[in-house]
């Protein structure tokens, strides 16, 4: 029976559709909650009933909504402050805060905190990315942390399609523009530069270094300098990561402990083979 909708084989497919579902979310979420109120202060390009805002969300003066390329969506909680532009397709999820921020075509996920730049991104939940930096034809999982002045590079000089690094080798994703894929946990330093196509697994550490790191980071791993340095203690991983997650008032699950263990476990499998070999990437692997 034909059911519709689009299959999604690699990472990339999810950024490559989102903007058509976010049209479609926005419409089902605008209709099932009802149109809201045009926020006094708010400057709306486009038809303002494209603009749905809960009521428990709060915008602040000064604030650009363009609905104009799609339907924007602001969930219950979210406060977007002032000088901030979203471009629709849109969704801010509940209890997410804008700060001064140039989003467009994006997935903002709960209780993020966004500023700089986002374009055509995914961003799943408490992802704290407060300071100026780019984003773009990304996907961030829970729990990531951008430190100021982070650039994602989505686009090639030449202008060429994208190649993803993937099961040891690099597939063309046929999109001119691809991002990041970025893991639960992970947490980027300092003005680090992101080469498009760049994936990077779960609790990865990426410190500050001169030019780009390399496109494949592995879970578990800390990169700077050139060098790759596999962790050796979970417990301190997961003990940081709980730290992190009651500052929001969240508490990390036992089923979501066991999961983190049991890739730890399969990543110390699979880079303990790799060291017999050669190292994978244009970096050094450090123990």
């Amino acid at each position: 029976v034909p059911l519709g909708g689009s299959m999604i084989e690699y990472p990339w497919d999810l950024i490559r559709n989102n903007v058509t579902v976010l049209s479609q979310d926005c419409q089902r979420l605008a209709e099932a909650n009802g149109r809201n109120y045009r926020p006094a202060g708010t400057a709306i390009v486009g038809q303002s009933d494209q603009l749905t805002v809960a009521a428990s969300a709060r915008i602040e003066d000064f604030v650009l909504i363009d609905t104009s390329t799609g339907p924007v969506f602001i969930d219950d909680g979210a406060v977007v402050e002032a000088f901030s532009r979203i471009e629709g397709p849109c969704y801010i999820g509940t209890g997410a805060r804008i700060v001064g921020a140039r989003i467009r075509g994006s997935t903002i996920g709960p209780g993020c905190r966004v500023g700089g730049e986002v374009e055509h991104s995914i961003l799943h939940g408490f992802v704290n990315k407060y300071h100026d930096g780019f984003i773009g034809h990304s996907y961030v999982g829970e729990w990531v942390n951008v430190a100021a002045g982070v650039q994602i590079s989505d686009l090639r000089h030449d202008y060429m399609p994208v190649k993803v690094p993937a099961c040891g080798c690099r597939i063309d994703t046929g999109l001119v523009k691809v991002g990041a894929f970025i893991g639960d946990h992970t947490k980027i330093g300092l003005g680090v530069m992101l080469n498009t196509g760049t994936t990077i697994g779960v609790f990865s550490s990426l410190l500050p270094m001169a030019g780009y790191h390399p496109r494949e980071i592995p879970s578990f791993h800390e990169i700077g300098n050139g060098v790759a340095r596999r962790a050796v203690d979970v417990a301190g991983l997961l003990r940081t990561a709980t730290v992190v997650m009651q500052r929001r008032g969240r508490t990390m699950t036992p089923s979501q402990r066991q999961l983190f263990s049991e890739l730890f476990r399969r990543e110390s499998t699979r880079s303990d083979s790799a060291d017999r070999t050669t190292p994978a990437g244009p970096w050094r692997l450090s123990a």
